[in-house]
């Protein structure tokens, strides 16, 4: 791979990674079923992260089996390290609490806790989709995106309609296709897989979108990424349609 493509590609996952959050905030919606929820729901929405886990946690003080607090108090560390800390690959250094650390260890940290609550939404309501969409979510800022496609399969099958769930099903496959497409050299017996990958993230974005058309601009780009990718896939192939 040339100087020019290596320093291209992280500008490109941060790029996807952005579009990602951007339509992470497009589907908080609020939905909770009590009062304290919808108040935390909206200072997420204004990014008071702080003060929305505050109150999700003196909400599973008062019951420790409400799914709704547990989901939205995953959402919270979610939200509030993508968005303050990015993605763990930054390495610029911080002082926190007197300590030399770097964002990478903060959102490492963050990015566990938020993991720990959604599995604890899982336990408290195994019928949810939301605590496997919230995992997906926070897999794919990870770049584990085999997981995040797995979890936005596991809300699937509990919640086909879910646009969530099916924006994260589309920007995983979409991402593990990328990453088959830049493998050096190039394995022409990857292209099936290539294209079925492309494909479903075609059909999950346009799903996506039917059912939730305040997407907008985000999928727009997304089904950009998913038209460069089949020229990306093209001209490795010689110029033969995958």
């Amino acid at each position: 791979m040339s100087g020019r493509h290596r320093a291209a590609a992280p500008k490109r996952r941060m790029r996807s990674v952005s579009h990602f959050l951007i339509a992470t905030l497009v589907f908080l919606t609020l939905s909770g079923c009590g009062s304290f929820e919808k108040k935390a729901g909206s200072l997420l929405q204004k990014g008071h992260c702080d003060e929305a886990i505050e109150m999700y946690r003196r909400g599973l003080r008062r019951n420790a089996f409400n799914a709704g607090a547990s989901n939205g108090l995953a959402r919270a560390y979610f939200l509030k390290t993508a968005f303050f800390y990015g993605p763990p690959e930054h390495e610029k250094i911080y002082a926190v609490g007197g300590l030399p650390t770097t964002p990478a260890k903060i959102a490492r940290i963050s990015f566990l806790r938020a993991i720990a609550q959604a599995k604890q939404s899982i336990t408290i309501d195994p019928s949810s989709a939301e605590p496997h969409v919230l995992l997906g979510q926070i897999y794919y800022v990870l770049g584990r995106y085999h997981d995040a496609f797995g979890e936005a399969d596991q809300a699937l099958k509990r919640s086909p309609a879910n646009a969530q769930a099916r924006y994260v099903a589309g920007a995983s496959s979409e991402a593990i296709a990328r990453d088959f497409l830049k493998q050096r050299p190039w394995q022409p017996s990857l292209t099936d897989k290539v294209v079925a990958l492309l494909d479903r993230a075609w059909a999950e974005f346009d799903r996506a979108a039917s059912l939730s058309p305040d997407l907008g601009e985000s999928l727009i780009e997304w089904l950009d990424q998913v038209r460069r990718d089949r020229q990306m896939l093209d001209r490795l192939n010689g110029g033969k349609k995958g």
